[in-house]
Protein backbone atom coordinates (compact mmCIF):
# COMPACT_ATOMS: atom_id res chain seq x y z
CA UNK A 1 0.00 0.00 0.00
CA UNK A 2 1.33 3.22 -1.01
CA UNK A 3 2.07 5.57 1.91
CA UNK A 4 -0.21 8.73 1.35
CA UNK A 5 1.45 12.07 1.97
CA UNK A 6 -0.30 14.47 3.63
CA UNK A 7 0.06 18.01 2.98
CA UNK A 8 -0.58 20.32 5.16
CA UNK A 9 -2.07 23.58 4.67
CA UNK A 10 -0.82 26.10 7.06
CA UNK A 11 -0.12 29.73 6.05
CA UNK A 12 -1.75 31.94 3.84
CA UNK A 13 -1.98 32.07 -0.08
CA UNK A 14 -1.00 34.94 -2.06
CA UNK A 15 -4.35 36.26 -2.69
CA UNK A 16 -5.53 36.04 0.76
CA UNK A 17 -2.10 38.47 1.96
CA UNK A 18 -2.79 40.65 -1.09
CA UNK A 19 -6.27 41.40 0.08
CA UNK A 20 -5.33 42.06 3.75
CA UNK A 21 -2.66 44.57 2.49
CA UNK A 22 -5.24 46.39 0.38
CA UNK A 23 -7.81 46.81 3.18
CA UNK A 24 -4.55 47.96 5.38
CA UNK A 25 -3.97 50.91 2.73
CA UNK A 26 -7.27 51.60 2.77
CA UNK A 27 -8.05 51.99 6.19
CA UNK A 28 -4.48 54.22 6.66
CA UNK A 29 -5.39 56.45 3.56
CA UNK A 30 -9.15 57.26 5.25
CA UNK A 31 -7.59 57.60 8.52
CA UNK A 32 -3.87 59.91 7.30
CA UNK A 33 -6.05 63.01 6.68
CA UNK A 34 -8.34 63.00 9.70
CA UNK A 35 -4.79 62.72 11.85
CA UNK A 36 -3.31 65.34 10.04
CA UNK A 37 -5.98 67.58 11.01
CA UNK A 38 -5.10 66.63 14.90
CA UNK A 39 -2.04 67.38 15.00
CA UNK A 40 -2.62 70.84 13.68
CA UNK A 41 -5.38 71.54 16.01
CA UNK A 42 -2.97 70.11 19.05
CA UNK A 43 -0.69 72.24 17.65
CA UNK A 44 -2.39 75.70 17.77
CA UNK A 45 -3.60 74.68 21.19
CA UNK A 46 -0.27 73.98 22.17
CA UNK A 47 0.73 77.87 21.18
CA UNK A 48 -2.39 79.44 22.50
CA UNK A 49 -1.60 77.74 25.81
CA UNK A 50 2.14 79.13 25.84
CA UNK A 51 0.80 82.42 24.67
CA UNK A 52 -1.31 82.86 27.70
CA UNK A 53 1.23 81.74 29.88
CA UNK A 54 3.63 84.50 28.75
CA UNK A 55 0.76 86.77 29.31
CA UNK A 56 0.18 85.99 32.82
CA UNK A 57 3.75 85.94 33.53
CA UNK A 58 3.71 89.39 31.83
CA UNK A 59 1.31 90.94 33.26
CA UNK A 60 2.30 89.43 36.73
CA UNK A 61 5.90 91.39 36.18
CA UNK A 62 3.64 94.61 35.42
CA UNK A 63 1.46 94.55 38.61
CA UNK A 64 4.77 93.99 40.61
CA UNK A 65 6.23 97.12 39.05
CA UNK A 66 2.75 98.94 39.96
CA UNK A 67 3.14 97.74 43.46
CA UNK A 68 6.38 99.11 44.13
CA UNK A 69 5.91 101.55 41.98
CA UNK A 70 9.29 100.87 39.81
CA UNK A 71 9.73 101.14 35.82
CA UNK A 72 9.56 98.45 33.94
CA UNK A 73 12.77 97.56 32.38
CA UNK A 74 13.41 99.62 29.22
CA UNK A 75 10.12 101.85 30.23
CA UNK A 76 11.36 105.74 29.08
CA UNK A 77 11.30 108.08 31.62
CA UNK A 78 8.54 109.86 31.19
CA UNK A 79 6.30 106.79 30.61
CA UNK A 80 7.17 104.29 33.66
CA UNK A 81 4.54 102.14 33.23
CA UNK A 82 4.90 101.62 29.06
CA UNK A 83 7.42 99.45 27.51
CA UNK A 84 7.30 97.06 24.59
CA UNK A 85 9.59 94.44 24.14
CA UNK A 86 10.53 92.16 21.45
CA UNK A 87 12.35 89.24 20.29
CA UNK A 88 12.70 87.00 23.42
CA UNK A 89 13.77 83.91 23.68
CA UNK A 90 15.44 80.87 26.11
CA UNK A 91 18.93 83.01 25.31
CA UNK A 92 17.32 86.47 27.15
CA UNK A 93 19.80 86.46 30.00
CA UNK A 94 20.18 89.65 32.87
CA UNK A 95 18.33 90.46 35.70
CA UNK A 96 15.75 92.35 34.04
CA UNK A 97 11.96 91.67 32.99
CA UNK A 98 12.48 89.90 30.18
CA UNK A 99 14.41 87.26 31.85
CA UNK A 100 11.46 87.41 34.23
CA UNK A 101 8.80 86.84 32.06
CA UNK A 102 10.53 83.89 30.07
CA UNK A 103 11.45 81.79 33.25
CA UNK A 104 7.60 82.66 34.67
CA UNK A 105 6.26 81.65 31.28
CA UNK A 106 8.29 78.25 31.49
CA UNK A 107 8.53 78.92 27.73
CA UNK A 108 10.01 75.74 25.54
CA UNK A 109 13.24 76.30 23.99
CA UNK A 110 11.54 76.78 20.43
CA UNK A 111 9.16 79.42 22.16
CA UNK A 112 9.48 83.04 20.86
CA UNK A 113 8.41 86.25 21.93
CA UNK A 114 7.96 88.38 18.85
CA UNK A 115 6.38 91.24 20.04
CA UNK A 116 5.11 92.40 23.60
CA UNK A 117 3.45 95.70 24.74
CA UNK A 118 2.27 96.96 28.40
CA UNK A 119 1.04 100.15 28.21
CA UNK A 120 -0.04 101.66 31.96
CA UNK A 121 1.05 98.72 33.93
CA UNK A 122 -1.44 96.19 32.03
CA UNK A 123 -0.58 94.04 28.93
CA UNK A 124 -2.23 95.23 26.13
CA UNK A 125 -0.57 92.89 23.04
CA UNK A 126 1.55 89.57 22.35
CA UNK A 127 2.79 88.16 19.43
CA UNK A 128 4.30 84.50 20.55
CA UNK A 129 5.11 81.72 17.84
CA UNK A 130 6.41 78.49 18.34
CA UNK A 131 6.57 75.91 15.95
CA UNK A 132 5.51 77.80 12.63
CA UNK A 133 2.44 78.78 14.69
CA UNK A 134 1.64 82.24 15.92
CA UNK A 135 -0.98 83.36 18.50
CA UNK A 136 -1.39 86.96 18.72
CA UNK A 137 -3.28 88.71 22.09
CA UNK A 138 -4.89 92.09 21.94
CA UNK A 139 -7.54 93.85 23.38
CA UNK A 140 -10.25 91.71 20.84
CA UNK A 141 -8.75 88.48 22.30
CA UNK A 142 -6.65 85.27 20.99
CA UNK A 143 -5.66 84.31 17.46
CA UNK A 144 -3.84 81.63 16.18
CA UNK A 145 -2.66 81.94 12.50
Amino acid sequence: MLNKVKKSKKGFTLTEMIVVLVIIVILIALLVPTLVGYIDKAKEKSVMAEGKMVLTAAQTIASERYGESKQLTDAPADKPGTVTYSSIDNTTTGDNDKTKIVKLAEMPAKGKIDELKIENYKVTSIKYSNGGKVATYTSAGWTVQ
